[in-house]
């Protein structure tokens, strides 16, 4: 019996030998696989009656530190949200240039600005003026094609969000399925060893995107869930549903569920959605506002605020340069101007537009040397209710030899008869008639400026949206008032109160206006709030405050998408002497006798002038309240974002280590070392060796017994 017994303890030894070898040169073939875990052979003694009876395994088990393991995860998120931040910010900055950069948007302006000056010292000469035409078109060129690409990142970040979603629904597909398998092999007896480093990896990857934890069941089933509680796996993976636009446009955003606007253009991603998807059903398994972490989190940061926070910021700098500069030219003259002018606003009522004006603007031609013909018209904007009665006035002046009219597309037309040019000019001191002043969203502007009649830049329809200043959450109403909408289909108001806050105006105007299809919104930015207001797709909307409101919020027109819709008039371009250059004079003064010289500077010295003076600018895309020049702002907003694209980079850079040092920890205990599977090898080889020579010692011995009894 103990010969029996010696040769089993042998056998035995050899069997669990032979296993420890094969976990050896496994762990050795894996040394450099990512997500190989190290594995140990556990020995133990067998008893058979309580008595020895060899070794036998007693688990195959996987060499890893649970804690590190987790460490490492939640660090993994850390790093792949600061790696988004960080490479988008590095696209950003090859788009505007560094600071000082010949290439950047302020190196534009201010390259339009001293052609601009140019034009003030030799006014006469016609190649100065072309250069100033151009210089301000490629400005504007340099807007369009930052914002293109501003919503292009949005795109790319939004096109990689669906990407990560497909990945992420991968990786639970996976770590599913191979809870199915383990927990069969558990329930059998078998090692699990390698699918569990196989359901390790895909948790890695899964922790790339978002922010998870997780634990293990006794079958050794795992279950996953986002760090706020929503199930990812349990008996089953989940299933995250979203769909990205094609196209990302300025117009689209995702409004999160309980927000006025839900939906959005923008979906949201939804975990488990129903069938057919519906977002107001789906609204409580909307994943997107819970993600604070991860890939996925920085995707929507970027494409949510990071890049509309940017795309803002130029369209700020767009829409105070647009307006500064329309303003300055709009009030003067140019020598020999043209015989026909088409206004850039298109009236949303054309003739039937109500105007609500004051003060006078003087309407005529002026003959081949400049001098203004007779008569003239002084037309008093006091006796004028709509654009029509401006229309009537001139046309029923006698001689004054120009036809009005409003175009099909409500734009103001005038046309000299007699082929003269026209002149349209505010009065100037020393008259004593006031200059022209025409209510627009709560401010004024002068008559040729309001209708577009002299602009240097456009951006249509410049009345189509109105965006309001950053304020804070919390701000309400301070005084009562109405707004008057004068849209396509008529004049329509609503009503504000006291004490109202932003939500509470936005949900008004809707009420109130909504079936026009002007809509309002108290959007969520960074700071705060703003106040929006759009009208139909496509048409302006005249707005009117009966009180303090646009005033106080700083709401005002054309400021959505005006670094993308900005360009130089067409007339200008295709005919640069129209440049605004002189003003109309009196000589002498109440003589009644007015001309435009040909070497007149007084307009081009006043825009040349309007590039050196500072502007205040409001808070705008996290980018703080600043007194600027024009061409400064463009360097603030360099700057602005040269110094958060710096911050990610050495985020990332300090994330990188610190997840390196977790990693390598985690490694350093997981992880195959060759040097100690070689003196494994070693002891598991002289383990073999011994049970074999005990198996032939004791064949030996069984071969004297039998030959014993023969």
């Amino acid at each position: 019996m103990s010969l029996a017994l010696t040769l089993s303890n042998a056998l035995s030894g050899l069997a669990v030998n032979q296993s420890a070898l094969q976990v050896t040169s496994n762990n050795v073939a894996n040394a450099n696989t990512v997500g190989y875990s190290r594995k140990t052979v556990e020995l133990e003694s067998r008893l058979i009656d309580g008595i020895g009876s060899g070794v036998q395994i007693a688990g195959i088990d996987r060499a890893v530190d649970d804690f590190l393991v987790r460490e490492v995860r939640r660090e993994t998120a850390n790093l792949g949200e600061r790696d988004v931040r960080r490479e988008f910010y590095a696209r950003l900055q090859s788009l505007f240039g560094t600071v000082g950069d010949n290439s950047s948007i302020g190196a534009a302006i201010t390259r339009f600005a001293t052609a601009i000056e140019t034009v003030a010292t030799s006014p006469e000469v016609a190649a100065h003026r072309l250069d100033a035409v151009n210089t301000g078109a490629a400005a504007a060129r340099d807007l369009n094609e930052l914002a293109d690409r501003i919503q292009e990142l949005r795109g790319e970040a939004n096109r990689e969000i669906a990407a990560g979603v497909e990945d992420i629904n991968q990786q639970l597909r996976t770590i599913a399925e191979l809870n199915t398998k383990i927990t069969s092999l558990t329930q059998s007896g078998q090692t699990t060893g390698e699918l569990e480093d196989q359901r390790g990896l895909a948790i890695d990857k899964l922790s790339e995107y978002l922010p998870i934890q997780y634990f293990e069941r006794s079958n050794g089933q795992m279950v996953v869930l986002t760090r706020t509680g929503q199930p990812l796996v349990e008996a089953r993976a989940s299933v995250l549903a979203y769909t990205p636009a094609a196209v990302v446009t300025s117009a689209q955003a995702y409004v999160a569920p309980g927000e006025p606007g839900y939906p959005g253009l923008i979906p949201g991603i939804v975990v488990n959605p129903g069938t057919p998807p519906d977002p107001i059903a789906d609204s409580t398994r909307d994943l997107t506002p819970l993600l604070d972490n991860g890939r996925l989190s920085a995707l929507i940061e970027m494409r949510d605020t990071t890049l509309p926070d940017i795309a803002a910021q130029f369209d700020e700098m767009a829409a105070v340069l647009r307006d500064q500069v329309n303003a300055i030219h709009n009030a003067g003259v140019a020598f020999p101007g043209p015989t026909q002018i088409t206004g850039s606003l298109a009236l949303p009522a054309g003739a039937a537009t109500p105007i609500a004006a004051s003060g006078f603007v003087r309407i005529g031609t002026v003959d081949a040397n400049g001098t203004l013909n007779a008569p003239r018209l002084d037309l008093d904007l006091g006796t004028v209710t709509s654009a029509a009665d401006i229309v009537a006035a001139i046309n029923g002046t006698a001689g004054l030899d120009i036809a009005a009219s409003i175009d099909p597309g409500g734009r103001l037309t005038l046309t000299s008869v007699t082929g003269d040019r026209l002149v349209i000019a505010d009065p100037e001191p020393p008259s004593a008639l006031a200059p022209s002043a025409v209510d627009i969203a709560g401010t004024t502007r002068g008559f040729s400026h309001f209708f577009g009649l002299n602009d240097f830049f456009t951006s249509e329809p410049a009345l189509n949206s109105y965006t309001g200043g950053v304020v804070g959450t919390g701000t309400v109403i301070s005084a009562p008032g109405t707004l008057t909408f004068e849209a396509a289909g008529g004049t329509f108001t609503a009503a504000y109160t006291t004490g109202m806050r932003l939500d509470d105006v936005a949900a008004a105007i809707n009420a109130a206006v909504g079936g026009q299809g002007i809509t309002a919104r108290a959007e969520r930015v960074t700071g705060g709030l703003r106040l929006s207001i759009s009208g139909p797709v496509g048409q302006n909307v005249l707005i009117r405050d009966g009180g303090a409101l646009m005033q106080s919020l700083d709401l005002r027109p054309g400021i959505a998408d005006a670094a993308r819709d900005l360009a130089v008039r067409d007339e200008l371009q295709q005919t640069p002497d129209l440049l605004s250059r002189g003003k109309l004079r009196e000589e002498p003064a109440g003589s009644g006798n007015f001309y435009i010289g040909a070497s007149d500077d007084a307009t081009a010295r006043a825009l040349a002038a309007a590039f050196s003076q500072t502007v205040s600018f409001g808070p705008v895309g996290g980018l703080p309240a600043t007194d600027s020049t024009l061409s400064g702002y463009g360097t603030t907003i360099a700057s602005f974002n040269a110094s958060n694209a710096a911050n990610a980079e050495t985020q990332f850079a300090f994330q990188e280590s610190l997840h390196r040092d977790l990693l390598d920890k985690s490694l350093s205990f997981s992880g195959v070392n060759i040097d100690e599977e070689m003196a494994n090898l070693v002891l598991y080889q002289n383990a073999y060796q011994a049970s074999a020579r005990l198996v032939q010692a004791a064949d030996e011995l069984f071969s004297i017994l039998i030959n014993l009894g023969q």
